[in-house]
């Protein structure tokens, strides 16, 4: 059969049949191993870029709502009034051995029957000190503080003031005035065609929200251990498969975490949104997914 190939090949080379076979294979040689701008797609988490999420501490009662829901606020203003009586039992104990103990302490220096006493009456002053520094403390969970300017939403409408709380109830929400971001995760395998400064698109699901554009601010350089933004995960309709252990998400394969600005200004009272993001990396061609699989498939099966 060979014998015969060389015998005929003269006259099939001059046919067109070999020309157009050999331009279709060298077109699809081309395509496979040619860059294609295909877009990297994952899901990602609309949200302010800072933003202070208030609970209730143990033991709490609400005496005080100074600011509305969707209220601006600044810098250091007060946000809610909360009272607790075992604090309060606390302070009162601990003021009145404090000043007891002052009492004694200074005395002591002038009583010989007391004065070997004195250096243990320092020491439980000192303690008592540091001991009300604790209530002190304490006392501002009670009284939290604006850090930044910005507005309280998603504040309880049914909270009034005398109501007792629950550990860890949900407060509300300090957004702060400025730009927001996309948070998402993106597979190994695709975070080697990312860079800071890419384009991209965000889609609310549901075209809950406008269209918006952003670019990447910030890729982590090592992957991600454990999951942050729950609403990513594929328990909760996001991309990121994990597992769950103790109320922790942790990733089943490598994902790093992207940070995409928004282009856009967005006002406090946006909701956060989780949608699908389209990020336009570096160009890849089709073959080359293929050539890193089938190497990454020898490498493990010959032992490295």
């Amino acid at each position: 059969e060979f014998t015969e190939w060389r015998t005929r090949w003269p006259a099939i080379r001059q046919g067109g049949r070999v020309r157009v076979s050999g331009l279709l294979m060298l077109a699809l040689v081309v395509l496979l191993f040619l860059p294609w701008p295909n877009r990297v797609l994952t899901s990602g988490l609309l949200q302010p870029q800072q933003r202070m999420e208030l609970y209730a501490p143990a033991h709490a009662r609400l005496t005080a709502l100074p600011v509305a829901n969707g209220q601006a606020v600044i810098a250091n203003q007060p946000l809610l009034s909360l009272d607790s009586a075992d604090l309060q039992l606390r302070g009162a104990q601990t003021t009145a051995r404090q000043s007891a103990l002052s009492w004694q302490s200074g005395a002591a220096a002038f009583d010989k029957n007391t004065r070997k006493d004195w250096q243990l009456l320092h020491g439980q002053l000192a303690h008592a000190n540091a001991e009300q520094a604790t209530v002190g403390a304490d006392l501002l969970r009670f009284r939290p503080m604006a850090p930044y300017p910005g507005r309280l939403v998603d504040i309880d409408p049914d909270l009034r003031p005398g109501e007792w709380l629950k550990n860890q109830e949900p407060l509300g929400e300090l957004i702060a005035d400025g730009p927001w971001q996309v948070v998402t995760y993106v597979d190994e395998d695709e975070i080697r065609r990312l860079a800071i400064g890419d384009r991209a698109l965000f889609i609310a699901d549901g075209l809950g929200g406008p269209d918006l554009t952003a670019r990447i601010s910030s890729i982590d350089r090592n992957a991600s251990r454990t999951l942050g933004e729950g609403a990513l995960a594929t328990l909760s309709g996001g991309h990121v498969l994990v597992r769950e252990n103790n109320g922790i998400l942790y990733p089943e394969q490598a994902v790093y975490r992207v940070i995409l600005d928004i282009e856009a200004n967005l006002p406090a009272t946006s909701p956060l949104l989780r949608g699908r993001v389209a990020i336009a990396g570096r160009w890849e061609s089709p073959a080359a997914r293929f050539i890193r699989a089938a190497g990454a498939v020898a490498w493990r099966e010959a032992g490295f």
